[in-house]
């Protein structure tokens, strides 16, 4: 693509003349003209600077073009015609050649690029496309300054070379880059889901007894008002054995959902196994906070679950325990203790401790 160019109203038609394949003939109007803008200057200086000129464009393989404006030519030597593909041309090709050697999405900014740097004055620089007479499509680039000469006469003359092998490279080097953004994006999602399979439930897919003891050990709840709720399901055992392990699991989904869905959203519910949840709460009213959620709970669970058309009741008995010091290990075994206290009394209950 075209770069590095401002739209402008294209110049007219130009005609197109090749420059003589002698090598002399350039350098010796490349001296004449060193010699205008130097003047004073030794033969034996001009020659060198010339020489130095010659060869820094061979070693850039730049090609060397002329615009003047007031006669309409375009002057191009031997290795333009070499960019372009044509050095074999016996006949100075028209401007519509010109044209049409351009990448038809880059004619336009080519065109308004050299027009707006004769009427500004100001450098010509960018890169454009071109297609070859034998169709191969070749990335160049292009650098020239409109001057005026000792006669008055403004007129442009710059340089053009072949960076295709650049643009590849740079092309390359970005298409690498987004492969390598897309396979670390694949790794980081790889390993956000290992770890969620390490740390959750596949059943439930509610957190699992690594995440809870991650979660009480962590630093950042040291200190805080803790609630432990210790629940298990009333009476599963029994409907998991008689009526299979499949209703049993749906069992267990739906129950993981009534139980998240009523308890307060600061909470966190986890499955340590079988028909064991706990949910830890972190408040300066954590025991208060914790009664209302075990009453919540106790009432959804009061409504039957229904699985494939039947209805099953499965009633929760709960052990509520709160500590000063943040949730631990220590918190869930008083916990535990006090849910033993409700099956005690006959399950369907809370106990505190």
């Amino acid at each position: 693509m075209a770069q590095l160019y401002k739209e402008s109203t294209p110049p007219g038609v130009l005609a197109v003349q090749f420059l003589d394949d002698d090598f002399k003939t350039n350098f010796e109007e490349r001296r004449e003209e060193i010699a205008r803008r130097f003047p004073g200057s030794t033969e034996n200086q001009l020659e060198h600077l010339t020489l130095r000129l010659e060869l820094a464009l061979e070693a850039l393989e730049a090609g060397v073009w002329e615009y003047r404006p007031g006669s309409g030519e375009l002057l191009w030597d031997r290795r333009m015609r070499e960019l372009f593909g044509v050095l074999d041309a016996t006949d100075g090709p028209t401007y519509e050649i010109f044209k049409n050697s351009l990448h038809t999405d880059d004619i336009a900014v080519v065109e308004s690029a050299l027009s707006t740097s004769l009427e500004t004055g100001r450098k010509l620089s960018g890169q454009f496309r071109i297609t070859r007479p034998a169709g191969e499509t070749r990335h160049i680039r292009v650098s020239g300054m409109p001057f005026q000469l000792p006669s008055g006469e403004t007129i442009m003359v710059g340089a053009n070379w072949d960076v295709t092998e650049d643009v590849a490279i740079q092309e390359e080097l970005r298409a690498s880059a987004l492969r390598a953004k897309a396979q670390n994006e694949r790794l980081e999602a790889a390993h956000y889901e290992m770890e969620r399979l390490v740390l959750h439930d596949p059943l439930t897919n509610l957190p699992n007894r690594r995440y809870l003891e991650r979660f009480i050990t962590s630093k950042e709840h040291a200190g805080k008002r803790a609630a432990c709720l210790q629940i298990d399901l009333d009476h599963f055992k029994e409907v998991n054995d008689t009526d299979g392990h499949a209703v049993g699991d749906e069992i267990l989904r739906i129950a993981a959902v009534r139980l998240f869905n009523n308890l307060p959203e600061a909470s966190v519910l986890a499955r340590l196994g079988g028909d064991e949840f706990v949910a830890i709460i972190l408040a300066s009213n954590a025991r208060a906070i914790a009664r209302t959620a075990a009453a919540n709970l106790l009432t959804a669970f009061s409504k039957p679950l229904s699985v494939g058309g039947r209805a099953y009741t499965i009633g929760l008995s709960i052990g509520i325990a709160t500590a000063d010091e943040g949730p631990s290990n220590a918190l869930l075994a008083v916990a535990d203790k006090a849910l033993y206290d409700a099956k005690r009394d006959g399950r369907g209950r809370v106990g505190e401790r």
